[in-house]
């Protein structure tokens, strides 16, 4: 079936530039997929801190209620809820749209 070439989202050299690793295609991740839970501690790894390509974003605590941050790792209280996400849309007019 051919080869993929894989790209790591933790593999950004410091310059910001990334190298690919060709898979064949039956091993190939279909997406990425992480599931969390509340409680869960989400952090950045070692290789990722030592990147000097990543710069850090200074995000207002009220942005996210649903994270407790502690520097680079977070935990989750509880799952986002929708009045969490700012929405640049209308849903109830999709709904309606796609309800016809």
């Amino acid at each position: 079936m051919g080869n993929f070439n894989y790209i790591e989202i933790g593999g950004i050299r410091g310059d910001g530039t990334a190298g690919s690793e060709s898979i064949l295609h039956a091993e190939a991740p279909s997406r990425a997929t992480w599931y969390v839970k509340a409680g869960d501690v989400i952090g950045l790894s070692e290789k990722m801190l030592a990147n000097t390509a990543l710069t850090p974003l200074e995000i207002p605590e009220a942005l996210l209620p649903f994270l407790a941050r502690e520097k680079v790792a977070g935990k989750l209280l509880r799952a986002p809820k929708r009045e969490d996400v700012q929405l640049l849309f209308d849903t109830q007019l999709i709904i309606e749209y796609y309800s016809r």
